[in-house]
């Protein structure tokens, strides 16, 4: 037997319960809580100690929770709101990750983290609240506010095929070799890009067989191999008209 209080973390006027049950798991404590708040138990979030409570399957003491415990309560909130993220990341320090919406999954935050700082997703950790973002997951199953903070881990390279890819700058023709890894992706190569300035502080998109290259595609994906000519395309000088 076991008795918790449940604060409401969203109510103004922090309605508080005290549940007092056989609670073992996280889920048995959220269908008390459907039982007694009346909201649908898929859609709670719980929080003790700072800690998202993510595991349903988890016994409560896996996060902490004993007799007596307080355990904040929030809802998750409907599809198509937009949330501000922060990144907090060990070399870049903190990134705002703008037009992000909740109903993203935490695949397509990882790949916008990419595109603002050229960690593929394959090599993202995201933590929020002590809990794993996982990539199947959606961002509205983890996120209790709008403007959120989330931990990225950088995982070390896997032993994988590295090989050099050829660019030219089709403004100036100059070319640069770089290195690059099978499952880097477009993204990943173009932050490296920006990183070496060979776009000269100018928008740009790659090419390869004047074919663009989707930001999320890797080097695998797109056949890319050693010695292949990969165009990069200044936005002001292309005629979409052309493509």
């Amino acid at each position: 037997m076991i008795s918790v209080t449940v604060v409401s973390g969203t109510s103004p006027d922090s309605a508080a319960e005290t549940l007092t049950g056989e609670f073992r798991t996280v889920e048995e404590l959220k269908q008390e809580v459907e039982r007694v708040w009346g909201i649908m138990h898929h859609r709670l979030l719980l929080v003790h100690d700072g800690k998202l409570m993510h595991d349903a399957r988890a016994e409560l003491s896996h996060y902490g929770v004993v007799d007596g415990a307080s355990i904040g309560l929030y809802q998750k909130a409907p599809d198509n709101k937009p949330v501000k993220v922060t990144v907090e990341h060990h070399d870049d320090g903190l990134i705002n990750v703008a037009n992000t919406e909740n109903h993203w999954s935490i695949k397509d935050l990882k790949c916008q983290i990419d595109s603002h700082i050229g960690v593929p997703p394959h090599r993202q950790r995201l933590e929020y609240m002590g809990a794993v973002m996982e990539e199947h997951e959606r961002m509205n199953d983890y996120l209790i506010d709008e403007t959120p903070t989330v931990k990225l881990i950088e995982l070390p390279q896997e032993r994988e095929r590295s090989f050099f890819i050829n660019v030219v700058n089709m403004l100036t023709e100059e070319h640069e070799i770089m290195r690059v890894e099978e499952r880097d992706t477009v993204s990943t190569v173009r932050v490296e890009m920006q990183r070496r300035c060979l776009n000269g502080g100018k928008d740009f998109f790659l090419m390869f067989n004047w074919n663009r290259l989707r930001e999320n595609s890797s080097m695998e994906d797109n056949r890319i191999k050693n010695g292949d000519l990969i165009q990069l395309v200044v936005d002001e000088v292309c005629d979409d008209s052309n493509l």
